[in-house]
């Protein structure tokens, strides 16, 4: 990952559920891509204190999303990873 430390991927198991139950059609490795790369997005603002409450929120916004729109965002998380060299 480019920010955040590898460790946060095993601290995440509960929210790639909620994810996956939100989302039926939705696989497990495309729930934990998906929110690898809103934290990794965000890592950088832990040093402001407002870390936590952008990944709520953004969470909350993958919760919502429709089908599309996630797909979009899956994409753009492959990418994401791809080119920092993180093996998906």
């Amino acid at each position: 990952m480019r920010h955040a430390p590898l460790e946060v991927k095993y601290e995440i198991r509960q929210d790639v559920r909620n994810l996956v139950d939100a989302h039926q059609w939705m696989t497990f490795d495309q729930a934990e891509l998906l929110i690898l790369h809103m934290i990794d997005k965000n890592w950088p603002q832990k040093r402001y204190n407002t870390f936590e409450p952008l990944c709520n929120i953004g969470f909350g916004i993958l919760q919502r999303e429709t089908e599309k729109q996630l797909q979009e965002r899956i994409q753009i998380a492959e990418a994401w990873f791809s080119i920092y060299g993180w093996p998906i």
